[in-house]
């Protein structure tokens, strides 16, 4: 089939998530073939990205209490930088899932900034997939310096970010989304993110609903 059949009378989103599942299909067997990481490989890899994570902490922690109060503070900025640097060299090995996904459709619906949104929807998508995501939290709140049982350790790392967001005077949610909106909304996220996406746990239409009143309400 043709590509302007396919996009004739569907949205920008539908478009994007074509393109998407086209281009994975085709390069699928060249990235098992000649990508596919060894075990060594990928130990090397994982300490690489907790690295990372330690540079995007320290950096963060920097542009809240000097880049974002001064932004001639340019050994802070340049950390920050770095940082952001290494987030994006991590989501291009992993890929990105459902807080991306629900960012595009606020961008195209009310202009809300992709960046500001993935910063304000981050949180909650964490807290939301609940315990599919403690183990993995946990480690890296290990490398962040938090304590306690697994579960304590994924939380207290949500709610630095959450932290983050305030010190920064972002806003907790999204409170801007339409209940007239909301189908459109899921429609457009799940068919960007499902199956493409590698998220920990598949959602329905009930849990992108829940998200999205999450969002309506969240408070700090």
């Amino acid at each position: 089939m043709k590509e302007g059949a396919v996009f004739n009378g569907t949205s920008d989103s539908e478009v994007i998530a074509y393109r998407i599942a086209r281009e994975r299909m085709e390069t699928s067997s060249i990235e098992e073939e000649f990508f596919e990481p060894s075990e060594n490989e990928e130990s090397i890899l994982q300490e690489e990205e907790l690295n990372e994570l330690k540079t995007v902490k320290e950096s963060l922690v920097n542009v809240a209490d000097k880049a974002y109060v001064d932004g001639n503070d340019m050994e802070a900025r340049q950390k920050m930088q770095l940082a952001a640097f290494h987030a994006g060299r991590a989501f291009t090995r992993g890929c990105v899932g459902y807080v991306h996904a629900i960012g595009h459709t606020l961008g195209g619906l009310y202009g809300v900034a992709h960046g500001l949104a993935m910063a304000v929807i981050l949180p909650h998508v964490m807290r939301q997939f609940g315990e599919s995501v403690y183990d993995k939290l946990a480690d890296l709140a290990d490398e962040c310096g938090f304590t306690g049982t697994t579960k304590e350790k994924a939380l207290a790392f949500i709610s630095w970010i959450d932290d983050l967001k305030q010190k920064m005077d972002l806003p907790a949610g999204m409170d801007m989304i339409k209940d007239e909106d909301i189908p459109q909304i899921i429609k457009w996220a799940d068919k960007e993110a499902n199956p493409l996406y590698p998220v920990p746990v598949i959602w329905d239409y009930q849990d992108f609903e829940r998200l999205i009143n999450t969002l309506k309400t969240a408070k700090y």
